[in-house]
């Protein structure tokens, strides 16, 4: 019922955030330094990390499985890392292509067989469901990190030539989907200075330098709702002090 009984003042819940970016800069220890971080390891990238951890999950349903373990049973985490969401995506093609028939009843073995884009139709259901199951997570005090792979792709823009830029290696509705749902999509790299040489010639410097975009650029997309400065330290005290 819509009156002004009905009103109430809004509340801010833990952050929903993705992390991406290139290979081996440290985004899953950058997961492990938020608070109370359980890992739902989809992925063999924890290293040498020491933290909580579930077993390393071998379909889609053992992930959702996961999720209710949260929901439903006492604990003390706050934060719920997924890592990494483009090894899950495989997993959602699998349980589609064994639950969901053709339009002819027929079985498929693989995603593209159900024909003009509606295997990817059928993800974009059990990806949706998920992120509802992480939705009640967050209600229930638990934050949310979602660490994904980059891509280069390219990018057909209506007002500029056709350019490439770094997103989730990610189908392309499922990287829109999760980009929407986040709080922050935060691109992992290091931080380059370009110089030009005396003849004109230039070239790309770095010293190692670990960097978070948090702001949707040509080269890559990125967000946050947390009015965060355009880069940041890849620190989670650093971003910490914008989103808690």
């Amino acid at each position: 019922m819509f009156d002004l009984q009905s009103i109430k003042r809004s509340t801010q819940l833990p952050p929903r955030v993705v992390i991406y970016g290139v290979p081996g800069i440290g985004k899953t220890t950058f997961a492990a330094k938020m608070p109370a971080p359980i890992f739902l390891p989809v992925e063999d990238g924890l290293g040498q990390l020491e933290v909580d951890t579930f077993p390393r999950p071998t379909s889609y349903g053992e992930v959702l499985r996961a999720i209710t373990t949260l929901l439903e049973e006492d604990h003390n985490y706050k934060t719920l890392v997924i890592d990494s969401l483009d090894k899950l995506e495989p997993m959602i093609w699998d349980h589609v292509c064994e639950n969901v028939s053709s339009d002819r009843g027929a079985k498929v073995e693989r995603i593209e067989q159900y024909g003009y884009g509606k295997g990817y139709t059928h993800a974009l259901s059990e990806w949706r469901r998920m992120l509802r199951g992480l939705d009640l997570l967050r209600e229930n005090g638990v934050g949310i990190a979602c660490i994904a792979h980059s891509t280069v792709v390219r990018f057909e823009s209506p007002d500029t030539d056709a350019y490439e830029r770094y997103q989730l290696r990610l189908h392309k509705g499922a990287d829109a989907t999760i980009c929407d749902w986040a709080d922050a999509v935060l691109f992992a790299n290091y931080k380059v200075a370009v110089v030009e040489s005396a003849t004109g010639k230039k070239r790309g410097i770095g010293k190692g330098e670990r960097m978070l975009h948090t702001q949707e650029r040509p080269a890559f997309r990125a967000k946050n709702r947390y009015s965060m400065p355009d880069q940041i330290s890849m620190d989670w005290d650093e971003v910490a002090t914008f989103i808690c």
